[in-house]
């Protein structure tokens, strides 16, 4: 069985894969080394395994994702406990592969703007370069605040935009309803009592009748 070690060598954090037979074993066999093994992960079945090719299918939510990681930064968190403590939390599997591969570039000594363009199809260039920024001045609560914030507006627009369009769409739809009960019902009834009275009627009224005539008879 294969296992993934976190281990503590010198100054850096590294992962590692061993073979054991159980998670008590490969941690011996690490300690054994001479190192000081932080996490042992278990590596899941092959059927099991999620596959990063279908991330274009992830709804991974980037807004609370931006929203967890400045309140564990400001809490005094590193940036990569912060990503391991929202991988480690996570039980949606597709977000969970999304912070797993992240928390494993970092690992890996790249910057958070590198492990996010690993996965392109989750985060925006817009949201990379406001991370890359805020590495090179160093404010990333800062950038992350403010990508909070602007998110937030952007939301709520939506949500007034879409509150705006539900009610002339309504109001079709009832004025719609309205004019097929008049033409289908309330017009046949005025067609016959106009018919019985044999009155020369203006075209415009005549048309109408027809058209309800026709919707009685089809409808």
């Amino acid at each position: 069985m294969k296992y993934t070690l976190k281990v503590m060598q010198g100054n850096a954090v590294e992962l590692v894969e061993i073979d054991a037979s159980t998670k008590m074993q490969a941690r011996a066999m690490i300690e054994s080394q001479g190192h000081i093994v932080l996490s042992v992960m278990q590596h899941k079945a092959s059927g099991g395994h999620f596959n990063l090719a279908k991330l274009k299918q992830t709804k991974f939510n980037v807004m609370l994702f931006s929203q967890e990681l400045l309140a564990l930064i400001e809490s005094g968190l590193s940036l990569i406990e912060a990503i391991e403590a929202l991988a480690e939390k996570e039980s949606h599997a597709e977000s969970k592969a999304v912070l797993t591969q992240i928390k494993s570039a970092l690992f890996d000594g790249q910057p958070l703007s590198s492990a996010l363009e690993n996965v392109p199809d989750v985060f925006t260039p817009l949201y990379i370069a406001l991370i890359r920024a805020s590495e090179r001045t160093g404010d990333m609560e800062v950038a992350l605040s403010r990508h909070v914030a602007y998110q937030s507006q952007v939301d709520a627009m939506k949500k007034k935009i879409v509150s705006a369009a539900i009610y002339p769409v309504l109001l079709l739809v009832v004025g719609g309803l309205v004019v097929l009960f008049l033409l289908g019902y309330v017009v046949p009834k005025f067609s016959v009592i106009y018919e019985s009275t044999q009155a020369d009627l203006p075209w415009l009224s005549e048309l109408l009748l027809s058209w309800g005539r026709l919707l009685h008879t089809h409808g």
